[in-house]
Formats: C-alpha cells, sequence, structure tokens
C-alpha cells in the first residue's frame, strides 16, 4: 500500500465516518416510503428533526462517530491495542453530556462496564444489532497495518464487551475483513457481498455458529448481478436494525454505488439504522479511495478538525 495513500486514510476516515453519521440521522427509523415523503430523496446534510433522535442543527453525528473516535484515540494514546483503554474511553462517551443514538445493548452493557469494572463480563448476550460494525474502522485501520496476520482476539474483545454472542463477533470479524482488503487494494467494490460471504462462512465453521445466517444473506445478495432497492430490502426486514442484515444494506449498496458521497446517500435512502449505515459506508469509501472529495457541506459537520486530526494523528502513529 502507497504511503500517500495511507496519509489520505487518515485524513478521511474519520470525517467519513461522521458525514455519513450526520446525514444518516435526519432519517433514521424511517421507511424509504417515509424518506420519500419528509424529503424526496436525500442528497446533502439537512438539520435533524426526528421522534427518535430529536431536533439538532445541521451537521451533528451520533454514537457511531463518538464511539469509533473512542477506539481510535485510545490506539493513539496507548500507541497500540490496549483493551482497558477501550473500555476506559467508552464508558467516557457515555458520561458526555452530548449523547446521542446509542443503542439499548451498548448502553446496558457501558453502565455495567462502569459499575463493575470487567469488560470480560459487561456485555449482552440478547444484542445483535450495530454497535460494533459502525466503530470499528479505526482498529481495522490499524490491525491492517502494524499486524500482517491478524488478531481475531482484538476483534472479539471489543464485540463482546458490548454485545456478547457469536453472530456480532461473526459480523465483526467479516467487515474488519472487508474494511482490511479495501484498505490493501485486494477487492473492488462489486465483489464485496462476495467476499464478506466467504469470510462469514469461514467464520461461522470456525466459531461454531449454527445459523450460518450472515454467509446466507450476503451470499444471496452476491448471487444477485444487479443489485436493486428491491434485492436489498427482501433480504433486510429488519432494516438493518440486525447486524447482518447491516452488512447486506452496507455492502449492497457500496457495490451498486461505489464513490463517496453517492454511496452514503444510497444506503440512508434505503432507510432503518440510518446513521449507522452510512457511517459504515462512509469508512469503506475511505479505506477503499483513500483520498475523497468531500462536498461541501462537510465544511458544517461537528468538530470535523478534530476528526481529521485524530484520524491523521492515528495515521502517523502506525508509520
Amino acid at each position: 500500500m502507497a504511503i500517500d495513500k495511507l496519509g489520505a486514510v487518515g485524513e478521511n476516515l474519520l470525517v467519513a465516518v461522521g458525514y455519513g453519521d450526520s446525514a444518516g440521522l435526519p432519517a433514521e427509523t424511517l421507511t424509504p416510503e417515509q424518506i420519500q415523503d419528509k424529503f424526496g430523496r436525500l442528497s446533502g446534510l439537512i438539520p435533524i428533526d426526528n421522534k427518535f433522535m430529536g431536533k439538532h442543527p445541521i451537521g451533528r453525528w451520533s454514537d457511531d462517530t463518538k464511539l469509533s473516535l473512542a477506539i481510535a484515540e485510545a490506539l493513539i494514546d496507548s500507541e497500540g491495542f490496549n483493551m482497558k483503554a477501550i473500555a476506559t474511553n467508552h464508558v467516557g462517551a457515555l458520561r458526555d453530556p452530548v449523547n446521542r443514538g446509542w443503542g439499548s445493548s451498548t448502553r446496558k452493557s457501558i453502565k455495567r462496564l462502569r459499575k463493575d469494572g470487567s469488560w470480560r463480563t459487561s456485555g449482552s448476550q440478547e444484542g445483535e444489532g450495530n454497535g460494533v460494525l459502525m466503530k470499528l474502522s479505526p482498529l481495522a485501520l490499524w490491525q491492517t497495518v502494524k499486524q500482517p496476520v491478524a488478531a481475531d482476539n482484538q476483534v472479539e474483545a471489543i464485540a463482546r464487551m458490548t454485545h456478547a454472542n457469536t453472530l456480532s463477533v461473526v459480523t465483526a470479524l467479516v467487515h474488519r475483513d472487508i474494511l482490511g482488503a479495501l484498505l490493501m487494494g485486494y477487492l473492488e467494490p462489486a465483489d464485496v457481498p462476495q467476499a464478506g460471504a466467504a469470510q462469514a462462512e469461514m467464520y461461522e465453521q470456525h466459531l461454531g455458529e449454527p445459523s450460518q445466517v450472515t454467509s446466507g444473506l450476503l451470499g444471496r445478495l452476491a448471487l444477485d448481478r444487479r443489485i436493486t432497492d428491491r434485492t436489498i430490502a427482501d433480504l433486510t426486514p429488519k432494516a438493518g436494525f440486525w447486524s447482518p442484515e447491516t452488512l447486506v444494506m452496507a455492502y449492497g449498496a457500496f457495490a451498486r454505488t461505489p464513490h463517496y458521497p453517492d454511496n452514503i446517500y444510497d444506503v440512508i435512502n434505503l432507510g432503518g439504522d440510518t446513521d449507522s449505515t452510512g457511517s459504515i459506508v462512509g469508512a469503506m469509501s475511505a479505506m477503499h479511495q483513500g483520498d475523497l472529495e468531500h462536498p461541501a457541506d462537510v465544511a458544517q459537520l461537528e468538530q470535523v478538525d478534530y476528526l481529521r486530526k485524530v484520524g491523521q494523528e492515528l495515521v502517523a502513529m502506525l508509520s
């Protein structure tokens, strides 16, 4: 991987996460039909006025960006992977008075962590949402550059801290691999669904996940040569509030619309957990393209300079 690409990823990764998060918040929980009725087709940042999220000015972001920062800052401060530092940063993030969008499993788990102090036992077994996938990109960046042999136990530790079940670990490992392959230039957007299905099947077998739901959904997505809204909708009845479906929505949108930020708005207009799917696709874009051409409204993104600074510091630590 060229050094200039790595520098561009540092410049853009957390900005793209924040942009996707902010772009998706106004549509959070809405169906595609409700998005169309309320906004037409979303194509730029707008103020948030959402029953689930409340009212906020343009450019605000949520836990997706906050917890991505929590991992990135822990990696920087510890000069590498330190699960205690990551856990401490999660507790600090929950204490932040500006506290938007936390999923119930993540919130309950971090409250247990705050009370009992053990990230090994804090996770919710029932939680299978997006609380891991949406914050994983800083770790994927660090692992891909610093650890030629990926440390699956690190991904599993972060996953089980909040989502203590095998399905969440499988989807997290799959997404780590996809982000890393995009960063290294081993994978093109159109091939992401098929690659994700193959990795999911491998991890399901290795970890004893009997349902094979993640590999099955991604495999069905990969079989469709022309991915449409209907293709994705048929595979995602829970609208991306369940991590296997989130991968279908993010990977389907990324495969058919590979360029940023069009791919962010493609996945957001599918509805559902739009801040998470938007931030996930933003991270995938930064890993794949490196040098992103941000739209003009990125200047309205909350703490955009700080997001850029942390990304740059993370990459500087890697060199």
